[in-house]
């Protein structure tokens, strides 16, 4: 009997046991995702809340330019900017 020099003795194919490594990498990947997702949304948020003040402050001022303006009117342009906003102006 001839053997064939690249045939190899046919093996059985066992699945190798690794139910767990992907788990384990989840659980310490998950954590860092997460802290970077909350903190571009909390950057996010910190641009917006920084533009709506921006805008309320030059509302404010383009209602003090004219000469019959008063300090009612300048809190008003301010107020309306920041309640449009979701902003009470207690804040």
């Amino acid at each position: 009997m001839i053997r064939h020099p690249f045939k190899t003795a046919a093996r059985p194919l066992r699945p190798r046991l690794r139910r767990g490594g992907s788990m384990l990498e989840l659980m310490l990947v998950l954590p860092i995702l997460l802290m970077l997702s909350f903190g571009v949304v909390d950057y996010g948020y910190y641009f917006y809340l920084k533009n709506t003040l921006q805008g309320a402050a030059q509302a404010g001022a383009r209602a003090a330019i004219p000469g019959t303006a008063t300090n009612t009117n300048v809190t008003t342009a301010i107020s309306n900017i920041l309640t449009a906003a979701g902003i009470s102006s207690a804040n």
